[in-house]
């Protein structure tokens, strides 16, 4: 079962609640119920993306652990290879590429400041 693809837009409802939307699909969720579904799209996404939506703070907990693991792996490479081992070319690139999707997707997932 794929979830439909972002990017998704969210935005704050007066008075309460959010809207979260991308074009062909929206999700309400007024302050007294999680989620409403707005009839768009074919069912077997709209279970899917529930799914996705409901996966987002476990997602969340991930991305902001990976930061700290990442340090950990690090400093423990350093303590068993030596302080000047490091990593090759191709894995402190890739490193870096994951850090920044991590970044931008907690970035993403806190909303505007």
């Amino acid at each position: 079962m794929a979830h439909t693809p972002g990017p998704w837009e969210a935005r704050r409802l007066i008075p309460d609640g959010y809207l979260i939307k991308k074009p062909g699909w929206e999700i309400r969720t007024p302050a007294w119920d999680v989620a409403t579904w707005i009839e768009r799209g074919p069912p077997i996404r709209k279970e899917a993306d529930a799914y996705l939506i409901a996966a987002v703070p476990d997602l969340l907990a991930a991305a902001e652990g990976g930061n700290e693991m990442e340090d950990i792996y690090l400093r423990e490479l350093q303590r068993i290879a030596g302080p000047d081992a490091t990593l090759s070319d191709e894995a402190q690139g890739r490193l870096h590429q994951l850090r920044r999707q991590r970044y931008a997707a907690i970035a993403a997932a806190q909303g505007p400041s």
